[in-house]
């Protein structure tokens, strides 16, 4: 089945009779994760635990033969209360691809856009440290992402943001950056139609520094609407690795939704298993709405996974 879907994308690229050669070789990988856990909310008046996505499954099967490459990947979710009646499979990941000498252009029904790759950079933390609100997969993606000498770069389109609900946002993004082994920095710019969603135009800054087992990084993004409301993100973290060991914290402010910090970390318990855990602490009422709404000052958060990934 995934084969099937890849040849036809791989067909409408580069013709049926190459797809189906392409295809005779052994040129798939197939990799996953097999995951259960829970996230707790105390803000929450019913429900306090619940599911969140955490326990289900992901799996995804990558191709690539010469200069092209594709991929097809999707996720499978229970409930919230773990009933399995609605559960949901979502496909995340079904485009193909050309490797040139300056990146990967790419054209596909649902794929990261290219601002996805560097939303979250800086976050060292396991969970709980906000990103920007977009910069994330969308389906109807066109894009063109590459590195040279530790210069990063991509640009994308879509189609369709918002595709769990019956109207389109479409937009534009992209972003610059360079790394090295000891740092790191990036650049964003996000322009969507918001008249489909909640911020019309985006802007970060990121970037790490790296020093023996201590990784460290920061955030600033501004998401304005189509009014000229504008909401700025703050966000810092460190992380420190000790062999199977890693530990983080962070700090966020979202102005009027989330000022937190969080510590967690994770365990490996074998090359494939490992156990995830994260404690959110609310430092001030930023998230405050009203009575029963909202986080308060001392509302705690929690994330706890189990995950064996193949």
């Amino acid at each position: 089945m995934k084969k099937t879907a890849v040849a036809i994308a791989l067909s409408l690229v580069t013709g049926s009779t190459f797809a189906a050669e392409a295809l005779t070789g052994e040129q798939f990988t197939v990799s996953g994760e097999l995951a259960a856990g829970f996230y707790s909310d105390s803000s929450r008046t019913e429900d306090e635990v619940y599911n969140g996505g955490v326990t289900g499954f992901d799996i995804f099967a990558d191709y690539e033969n010469g200069k092209i490459v594709g991929k097809f990947g999707g996720e499978f979710d229970v409930e919230d209360d773990y009933a399995t009646t609605d559960s949901t499979f979502t496909i995340t990941d079904t485009w193909v691809g050309y490797k040139t000498g300056f990146g990967i252009a790419s054209v596909g029904y649902a794929n990261d856009t290219a601002l996805d790759a560097v939303d979250g950079a800086a976050d060292q933390t396991i969970e709980f440290l906000w990103s920007p609100s977009d910069a994330s997969d969308a389906r109807q993606v066109v894009k063109f992402e590459g590195e040279k000498e530790g210069i990063k770069y991509g640009i994308s389109y879509f189609g369709d943001r918002n595709y769990e609900s019956l109207d389109a946002q479409s937009g534009f993004n992209g972003y610059v950056g360079y790394a090295t082994e000891t740092f790191s920095i990036n650049a964003g710019y996000e322009d969507n139609d918001q008249k489909e969603g909640s911020t019309d135009k985006l802007y970060l800054v990121n970037g790490t520094v790296t020093v023996g087992e201590i990784g460290l990084g920061a955030t600033f993004a501004e998401e304005e609407d189509s009014a000229g409301l504008k909401t700025q993100l703050v966000n810092a973290s460190a992380g420190y690795t000790m062999a199977e060991l890693y530990l983080a914290m962070g700090y966020v402010k979202v102005e009027d939704i989330r000022e937190a910090i969080n510590v967690g970390g994770s365990y490996a318990i074998t090359e494939n298993f490992k156990a995830l855990v994260d404690i959110a602490y609310h430092i001030s009422d930023e998230g405050y709405v009203s009575a029963n709404k909202g986080w308060e000052k001392g509302d705690v958060e929690s994330f706890v996974k189990l995950a064996y990934a193949f």
